[in-house]
């Protein structure tokens, strides 16, 4: 183990009397900025894609037509960087805006058929590569940590809801709120 690493993972270690423990926050932050990384520059690279285009583009391939507020809550994305990333689609020929006669925030988004072509030729590489990672789990081991990684990122959010209202009202302390995390709608 490199010296860099050795002394990451003594740091990171917390002994709470029954065995060795890491933090959570520690490995899902560690895990994410190896994915983010390595997928950034594998994809960029290879298919001159960026990973906010593509987490797009998945999810209308995989959810079909819908609005960008829907892409907001579903990716859990800020709606700047969805504007972009959707302007950037458009520019690039892969998505497009169906105008239904709505209002603007309620026209759908949909795949061209470039993008649906993209999307096809970028999705084997993409499962490939993800099976690769989770080689390791058993079927078990996956569903049991999809559900938890679930469950962590709905009360993320519930604190990062308390804490924003804490600031927002000047409170020195978020309040918890008695409900439980939501559930993600389906769109």
């Amino acid at each position: 183990m490199h010296d860099f690493l050795r002394h990451r993972w003594v740091w990171s270690v917390v002994d709470k009397g029954k065995g060795t423990h890491h933090s959570v926050n520690y490995w899902v932050h560690t895990l994410s900025s190896s994915l983010v990384k390595g997928a950034s520059l594998y994809y960029g690279r290879r298919f001159h894609v960026t990973l906010p285009e593509m987490r797009i583009l998945s999810t209308l391939h995989s959810h079909g037509d819908m609005p960008a507020r829907d892409l907001v809550t579903l990716l859990a994305m800020d709606k700047g960087m969805v504007s972009r990333v959707l302007a950037q689609l458009t520019a690039s020929g892969r998505v497009e805006l169906l105008d239904g006669g709505q209002r603007s925030r309620l026209r759908r988004w949909t795949l061209t058929p470039a993008g649906r072509a993209f999307v096809s030729e970028l999705q084997p590489v993409w499962q490939e590569r993800e099976a690769r990672i989770q080689a390791g789990l058993t079927g078990a081991e996956h569903d049991r940590l999809v559900d938890m990684l679930e469950r962590l990122f709905w009360a993320s959010e519930k604190v990062r809801a308390e804490e924003k209202k804490a600031l927002r009202t000047g409170s020195s302390r978020p309040q918890a709120s008695d409900r439980a995390p939501g559930r993600r709608r389906r769109v």
